[in-house]
């Protein structure tokens, strides 16, 4: 039986998360933009699709903070038991 560190599989996906963030970001942003600027204009509901694109954005953003100062707090933690023991 093999034992996975979950913590690691964890940080491997925000790693590839933080990386792709930018891309999926940059071609949302540049596609809503394309809409609006678009001669056609019968894009029904193009509003919704920006906001739906800024709210993945900041979304995106914050899940990878919040897992940056969980990290770093694990760490710390994990420094004051080696210490302790």
């Amino acid at each position: 039986m093999h034992h996975i560190d979950a913590e690691l599989v964890f940080e491997c996906l925000i790693y590839l998360n933080t990386f792709y963030c930018v891309v999926f970001s940059t071609c949302d942003t540049v596609m809503t933009v394309a809409k609006y600027v678009s001669v056609r204009k019968e894009t029904p509901n193009i509003h919704w699709d920006g906001a739906v694109t800024f709210t993945k954005m900041v979304l995106e953003v914050a899940k990878i903070l919040l897992f940056q100062k969980f990290k770093e707090e694990r760490r710390n933690e994990s420094k004051f038991l080696n210490w302790a023991t």
